[in-house]
């Protein structure tokens, strides 16, 4: 695997970078790329040799990173892959900040893999509405992070960061996200939940309505549960189906 750094002004980063390789019989899990501190600097090619199980057919990668040192915020221009076994090689551009400063803040892309130029899956941005109930204390102070699943794999673990309301999930309050992600087909189930870390980490979720751009379906998950260590169950994560199990998503 060779990875581009771009020529932007300090678009190198101090973070620990890893990848991510999907394919239709599964992912790779995350592989972190162990450089060195000139690693993924201004204008620079680091390369890197990475050992997958048999995935299947390459369709999408996910590179990221986590968010660490000094200067975390990254620059990515591009990304090569080449199977050693048989010479395949995958040319994956990304053009894109991963930094929580820039950009819309996120610090991971998705990349789909190009087959006779033109992207095997399209990348879309998902509208995601976090319902949180309306009884007492049932905010949180928390950092909250989401996983959407479908039949094209899943986003991998995204912290909700940028609500279109001053304050996240208040009391009665429905928050608003963006999530950009190889389109994941059907969806099937979200895992949510939140790092049990401030005063009022507490949190009583509604529920998840995602909506698809792309496809102009809504998907509901719902709730109605404490992810809270002092109530219920104790549980922080909560895995949601899409509502009654079977018949989920509608026309929006």
């Amino acid at each position: 695997i060779s990875v581009v750094t771009s020529s932007l002004r300090s678009a190198g980063t101090s973070s620990q970078v890893y990848v991510l390789l999907y394919g239709d019989r599964g992912n790779s899990g995350p592989l972190f790329l162990y450089g060195n501190q000139d690693s993924f600097q201004n204008s620079q090619e680091d390369i890197f040799d990475i050992t997958v199980g048999n995935i299947g057919e390459l369709y999408k990668i996910r590179i990221g990173h986590t968010n660490s040192g000094d200067s975390p915020a990254w620059h990515c221009e591009e990304v090569r892959l080449q199977n050693l076994c048989t010479e395949e090689m995958f040319f994956l551009p990304v053009n894109r900040w991963l930094s929580r400063e820039e950009d819309d803040g996120e610090i991971c892309r998705e990349v789909p893999v190009f087959l006779h130029g033109n992207p095997a899956l399209p990348v879309t941005v998902y509208e995601a509405r976090v319902v949180t109930g309306d009884l007492w204390n049932a905010g949180t102070d928390a950092n909250v992070y989401i996983t959407v699943y479908g039949e094209n794999g899943d986003t991998g673990s995204r912290q909700l960061l940028n609500s279109k309301k001053p304050t996240k999930f208040c009391k009665g309050q429905t928050d608003v996200f963006t999530l950009e992600a190889v389109h994941l087909g059907h969806l099937s189930k979200v895992v949510i939940g939140h790092d049990g870390l401030g005063p009022g980490q507490g949190w009583f979720l509604e529920k998840v309505v995602l909506f698809d751009s792309l496809k102009d379906m809504e998907y509901t998950f719902n709730s109605n549960r404490w992810l809270d260590q002092e109530e219920m169950d104790g549980k922080i994560v909560r895995e949601l189906y899409t509502a009654d199990g079977l018949n989920s998503a509608s026309k929006f």
